[in-house]
């Protein structure tokens, strides 16, 4: 596991999430001005040398000692499971006293009291969640109240120009940059399609559709002088891990216009490097309406050449936007009629009091871009649950065909002329891929 990734573990697991390293308590490296135990605490108070939380939740995890072989605790994890990174168990509290006391546990997980969130910066930013949103469409409605339904333990990286990380809308849940340079532009691009998948639900601004997913971000430009989408695909895969979701927000010109960014040779190699890996790779059709069949491009866009990546197109009313790219390569569509996200300074119609681009807010982030970071963040939703309910992950082919199998056609007589794929039914999909 990368160093990065085990950085973001916490947040994985849980949120807030206190690690709690094993071994005798030291009190000279407690937290507490006198070494006393905190009010409502647990047994499972040993040292630490981060913030110490009480374990207050109905379940904490435990990482064993390399080597150990969980048998070896007979009964001590009788009532446990193991998680996707073993060798760590997701074990109910009550059963920490024994198992913190134990020498083959190296280290605790547990939930403490939720700290208040990051604070609406002054003047008070509406709730843009009031319905209608694309959230509330039937397809696309989260999966929250599926276990894991809200993206818990996913990664989402985003392949984008640049982004503000002291958003209002991003401040529960910082992205982090894992490499390149931010030239500073299309900054309310990076806002928005993160705010889209994965901004907090707290009260103000808006919530995206897999707010307890981790986001993180690789710039393509290693460089201020150097644009190279594979090389970031590259430095993300770093970081991914089976199961997790790579939002490429790139096109290429194509010769016929902007299209999808595996147009470009260096570019699908990587895609197909993660797709193998096990990564789910969304990306976007393009947004100049570029007919991916065009026998110009000699077969490049056809299912012989397939790069494993979820292509996303674009749609108003069910039937092509009249801008996306089209063709039977495109997998899956959503809506691109304008939704409110987080801004910038040149997005920023919707809310910008005081000139301030930390709250700033669109009302019309929409193409093609909008419509990848909807499925990005439906995807990571569905890789929640899977991991909740089975503890391994749907692969990419897999997930991309039930999707497919299980979406909503686009308008006929729009199909016959302008195909962009399917819009997706996450519950759907869920329902038949556990029937199946």
């Amino acid at each position: 596991m990368s160093g990065v990734r085990t950085a973001l573990r916490p947040l994985l697991l849980a949120i807030p999430l206190v690690l709690v390293a094993g071994g005798p308590h030291d009190a000279s490296n407690d937290p507490t001005v006198d070494g006393a135990r905190p009010a409502g605490g647990t047994p499972a108070d040993v040292h630490s040398d981060l913030p110490w939380l009480p374990i207050d939740g109905p379940w904490a995890s435990v990482r064993l000692r390399d080597g150990v072989d969980p048998d070896s605790l007979g009964a001590l994890l009788a009532r446990g499971r193991p998680l996707r990174s073993a060798p760590i168990w997701r074990v109910p509290t009550e059963d920490l006293p024994a198992l913190v006391a134990h020498p083959a546990v190296a280290q605790v997980w547990g939930l403490g009291a939720a700290p208040p969130p990051p604070d609406d910066i002054p003047p008070v930013t509406p709730d843009f969640d009031e319905p209608p949103t694309w959230r509330d469409q039937r397809r696309l409605r989260p999966l929250g109240w599926w276990p894991g339904g809200l993206g818990e333990g996913i990664l989402v990286v985003d392949v984008e120009y640049d982004f503000d990380p002291s958003h209002e809308d991003l401040a529960n849940n910082p992205p982090a940059l894992l490499a390149g340079v931010g030239l500073r532009n299309y900054v309310g691009h990076g806002n928005a399609c993160l705010g889209l998948v994965g901004a907090s639900d707290d009260g103000y601004g808006i919530t995206g559709g897999a707010p307890l997913a981790s986001l993180a971000v690789v710039h393509p430009t290693p460089d201020e002088e150097t644009w190279d989408p594979a090389w970031a695909i590259e430095q993300a895969l770093e970081h991914l891990e089976p199961g997790d979701v790579l939002l490429i927000e790139q096109q290429y010109p194509t010769g016929k216009g902007l299209g999808p960014i595996t147009s470009e040779p260096g570019a699908w190699e990587a895609v197909r490097a993660a797709v193998d890996a096990g990564i789910h790779v969304i990306e976007p059709a393009g947004n100049r309406g570029v007919d991916l069949d065009d026998p110009d491009f000699d077969g490049w866009f056809s299912r012989g050449n397939d790069s494993g990546s979820i292509m996303v197109g674009g749609v108003e009313d069910g039937a092509w936007n009249g801008q996306s790219g089209f063709g039977t390569r495109v997998d899956l569509h959503a809506d691109t009629g304008g939704e409110h996200a987080p801004g910038w300074t040149q997005m920023s119609d919707a809310f910008f009091p005081d000139a301030d681009p930390r709250q700033a807010y669109t009302a019309r982030f929409g193409g093609t871009s909008s419509a990848s970071a909807q499925v990005a963040s439906l995807v990571a939703a569905v890789q929640g649950v899977a991991f909740e309910l089975h503890g391994e992950p749907i692969g990419p082919a897999e997930l991309r065909s039930w999707l497919v199998a299980t979406g909503e056609p686009q308008e006929p007589t729009s199909a016959a002329e302008h195909p962009v794929g399917v819009g997706p039914d996450a519950q759907r999909a869920v329902r038949a891929w556990l029937a199946w």
